[in-house]
Formats: structure tokens, sequence, C-alpha cells
């Protein structure tokens, strides 16, 4: 038999401390973002099937040149991410997780880029092991391993449909080699077509010359989807009628795709609860849609009746939370409590 509360205080400060901190751990995760799963390809010249060789490009390094590759778009868009493939002479650490390169993008000036830059960017490349080497028993990088680098821009890049367009990518991490044949070489693609490369010295801005000696190199560029669903807050269970008897989870169920909990306020039976303090709902959960949830496991009926135990009674709970773009999120739940009447 469920133990009656003598003070309706304390019944209200039991949901209170159920539901602050719920509150303060949901305001302690970060929604999920979106990430490059939600990426539209605007181009693509992939890695070749058996890499062969590369071509030297490298940023501000002893007698070092950058490579440029030509490409175009289908369609209008806004290039956020960038995705390329190369190797060194000598093979990083395997604890080596980002390297910094140079990624610059140029307009066409006749079948070379322009002389400056449309747009420029150091960025801390992610590093992973493509499981592929060096095929050619030839050349001194036989066997070398071959590395995906990505990186997010700071700022997307935004390229006209068919407009004739260059990419620079330019390793210019001062932690590996600045000189010699151990530096960094951009991979090709098996993507075949009639655009053409360049190249230009990696030390100073003297301009482009032509070369369409080895073919293309392997990059692609993306674009995030940067549309989300709407926020929402649900509350479980909904309203409805419950026994003192039962038992259940209290949960809140947050959606808010790339945005962040800052503040949040919670009314029970008119009575703000929000500050009231416990370790007991810390049960963090996500969802297979994305999301978060919270959930205070074990509540009774009988924690919500308080000291109607023996009757019928109506109680509300109110939770708002506010996010970091100026929007909330909110929902409401009336629950009708009634007493065990079972014999």
């Amino acid at each position: 038999m469920p133990i009656r509360k003598n003070n309706k205080n304390e019944y209200i400060k039991s949901i209170a401390i159920l539901i602050f901190f719920l509150l303060a751990l949901l305001l302690s995760i970060n929604a999920k973002t979106q990430d490059q799963e939600n990426a539209v390809l605007l181009y693509d010249q992939p890695l070749q099937d058996e890499p062969k060789t590369g071509f030297f490009s490298n940023h501000d390094k002893i007698g070092a040149q950058i490579g440029a590759d030509q490409f175009r778009l289908n369609v209008d868009g806004n290039i956020t991410n960038v995705t390329w493939y190369g190797y060194y002479g000598i093979d990083l650490q395997p604890n080596v997780s980002a390297v910094d390169f140079s990624i610059s993008f140029f307009t066409d000036a006749g079948f070379v880029p322009a002389s400056i830059a449309s747009y420029e960017q150091i960025v801390s490349a992610k590093v992973s092991d493509t499981g592929f080497h060096i095929t050619d028993t030839s050349t001194f990088h036989f066997g070398r391993t071959i590395y995906k680098f990505e990186a997010d821009l700071a700022t997307p890049f935004s390229v006209k449909a068919n407009d004739i367009m260059w990419i620079s990518i330019a390793e210019a991490d001062s932690r590996t080699p600045r000189s010699g044949s151990t530096q960094w070489l951009w991979s090709y693609s098996s993507f075949s077509s009639n655009d053409t490369k360049a190249f230009r010295s990696g030390t100073d801005d003297l301009e482009w010359t032509l070369s369409n000696q080895y073919g293309q190199f392997a990059f692609s560029l993306t674009e995030s989807d940067t549309s989300s669903p709407p926020s929402a807050l649900t509350i479980f269970p909904p309203s409805g009628t419950i026994v003192t008897t039962s038992t259940f989870d209290l949960t809140l169920i947050v959606e808010a795709p790339g945005l962040k909990m800052v503040s949040g306020n919670a009314i029970f039976d008119g009575t703000d609860i929000t500050t009231n303090l416990s370790v007991r709902c810390n049960k963090a959960g996500t969802l297979m849609s994305g999301g978060q949830t919270l959930r205070c496991p074990g509540l009774t009926g009988a924690n919500l009746a308080g000291n109607d135990l023996d009757g019928q009674s109506t109680h509300t709970l109110d939770v708002t939370i506010n996010l970091n773009d100026g929007t909330s999120i909110s929902d409401t739940v009336i629950w009708n409590i009634l007493a065990n009447i079972e014999p």
C-alpha cells in the first residue's frame, strides 16, 4: 500500500526534485548537429582504384609547388565540406589524426586559375587510412599509405552552375617535412574529362602554369543540408488517467537539431518547481531519429496524487525549454489520478 504524505508541500517538493534534474540534465546535453550524412554531393573526382602516383602540393615549404584542378558544378551550390586524398613520402605516425592544409578556390583566367584566390582557408583536416597503397613498383613511393582528408569550411563558398572554377589543396602543416621527397602528394583520380590542372610555386604568388600531363586530382565537394525539422518537446506519460498504483518513467523528449538548450522552467499545479534539487533523474538517452531523452524512472501515481490517495485528483505539469536561437519549446500534460479500487 502506498505511503501517505502528510504535507502537500512535501509532495510538491518530491515532484519538483524529479523535474528539476530532468531539466538540469537536458540543459547539459547538446542537441545532435547536422553532419556529412546530411550533405549533398556537388562534385566528385574519385580516387583511382589502384593508385599509382601523385603530385607534390605543399604550401610555404622549401622548393614546394602547389597544384590546382579545374571543376564545374551542374547546379548552384554552397560548398561547405571538402574531401581529398593523398600520401607522404614517409607514412604518418599512427597517432596522427589531423593535419593542416590550405584550401583555395579561384575563378578561371583562361585555362588557368586567377592570380588571386576568391576564397582561402587554412583547415585542420581529419585524417583516416583508406586501406589503399601506391601500387607503382617503379616509384620511390611504392607501398605508401593513401590517406583520406576531410575538412569543413568556416563559411560556405558559393559557386554558380556551369561556372569554370579551380580548387587548390596544399599541405601546410609545420610538423611535417619542409623539403625533399617526403612531402605530401595529392593523389590522382579515376575521373576522365576534358578539364585541366595547373601548378605554381608553393613559396610565392607566381602565375599558374598549365599542366595536363598526369590527369585529374582526387577530391569531392559537398554542401551540408542546413534545413532542420521543427524543434519539439514532449512529456511522457501524456495527458490521461493514471491510477495510484501504476508505475511509469517520467520522460522529457527533446528534438532540437543543431540547437543548444540554455534554460528552462517547470510548473506543477501552479508552483514553480525549477529550483529544487535532487540526483534521482539521471537517465539520459538518444533517439534513433535524433534528439535527446531524459527520464526519471520508477514513479507511481501515488507520487503525483500527494494527499489525495483515496479519491480522484487532477494535476498539471508545464515544462518550457529555451534554445540558443531565441526560440522556446514547451509541452503541458494534465493527469487525472484515480485511487486504486481493486478488491
